[in-house]
């Protein structure tokens, strides 16, 4: 995985986050984040499953 900061080929896994989605951390330029960080559930609070489920509910 390349970092997203600064796009470094190499990053390391660095442990997992609360809620159990995998960190990394660049070696280039020492931050860490989670493998989620750029996509559309980053900072949500319903995950995929969660939100497709709530989805196709009708009101």
């Amino acid at each position: 995985m390349n970092c997203i900061f600064c796009d470094y080929p190499k990053t390391h896994k660095h442990g997992k986050t609360e809620k159990g989605h995998q960190r990394y951390k660049c070696p280039n330029c020492g931050k860490t984040f989670p493998e989620h960080l750029d996509t559309l559930y980053y900072g949500r609070h319903l995950d995929a499953e969660e939100d497709s489920h709530y989805s196709t509910v009708s009101f």
